[in-house]
């Protein structure tokens, strides 16, 4: 940051703040490692065309096997309209995908339940970056609900304060997924429970574009159905995303997230197990 002396001779001291002024008139001369603060919302202009290369990996231990699954995305995001509620109907359009699964070091031949290659999904997501809900374009094979295409639609959004932020600020995010209520009327256990807390580090430029920096350590407690039973465990999380100041939208964003826990069979029998996910994406532009 440049400064005035104030030893300096004051006819030298007024031109230098002249040309100070002048310099700080142009736009984009500022660096963006000089700003201290962003409005972070989420804010896609139309027009404006997002290309996504975009990868997660699964590794876990299970029923005394080691497995490894991998899934990867080319996708295309861009805005379709903005609601009257201020909210932006995007499309996600999936131009590639690819799979492979790994069982102690043998390779298998599998594909996701869901196949998204060709697809689109319609989301609705509000300023703040939290998705609303997530609809299919037309008939995607192996689909069952709307909240598959939600929780596939999350990946490429995060949720932002919808505020301005300093660099060093902090806020935390609370998590309560699934539950509900029984036919009976009695209250669920939530699928996933406990939160995130982000930190806006500082602010760079990746890829040309100035993006504030974000750090993510979450902590959940999942009560989860899957093949077998019911995976029961607590998990610890940490990211880094890297989100466009103009427009809210990531830039590039990894995490990696790792539970430890106990799959509960119908007849109680329970399986230890850990599960290690990695998540990759960023703008192929």
């Amino acid at each position: 940051m440049i400064s005035v002396n104030r030893n300096m001779p004051a006819r030298y001291r007024g031109i230098l703040a002249c040309c100070l002024i002048a310099i700080l008139a142009v736009p984009g001369v500022l660096n963006a490692e000089d700003q201290k603060e962003a409005k972070l919302s989420f804010a896609i202009t139309e027009g404006e065309l997002l290309n996504y290369q975009t990868s997660w990996a699964m590794e876990y231990y299970y029923m005394g096997m080691d497995i490894v699954q991998n899934q990867s995305y080319d996708v295309e995001m861009k805005l379709t309209k903005v609601t009257e509620d201020g909210n932006y109907l995007v499309s996600l359009a999936f131009t590639g995908a690819s799979s492979s699964m790994v069982v102690d070091d043998d390779i298998q031949d599998w594909s996701p339940p869901m196949q998204l290659e060709g697809e689109s999904i319609m989301v609705e997501v509000k300023s703040n970056g939290g998705v609303l809900n997530a609809k299919p374009g037309g008939n995607i094979p192996g689909m069952h609900s709307t909240d598959e295409l939600k929780s596939i639609a999350e990946i490429w959004f995060i949720e932002l304060p919808d505020t301005v932020k300093r660099v060093g600020d902090s806020w935390r995010k609370n998590i309560e997924e699934g539950g509900g209520e029984t036919e009976d009327g009695e209250k669920r256990e939530p699928n996933a429970k406990g939160f995130a807390d982000l930190t806006f580090k500082k602010i760079e430029k990746r890829k040309g574009i100035p993006v504030a920096v974000i750090e993510v350590e979450s902590k959940l407690e999942i009560n989860q159905a899957m093949p077998g039973g019911i995976l029961r465990g607590k998990g610890e999380g940490s990211g880094r995303y890297y989100i466009a100041i103009e427009g809210g939208y990531i830039v590039e964003g990894k995490s990696e997230f790792e539970l430890k826990g106990k799959v509960v069979s119908d007849d109680g029998k329970e399986t230890d197990t850990a599960i290690t996910r990695y998540y990759e994406t960023k703008l192929k532009k």
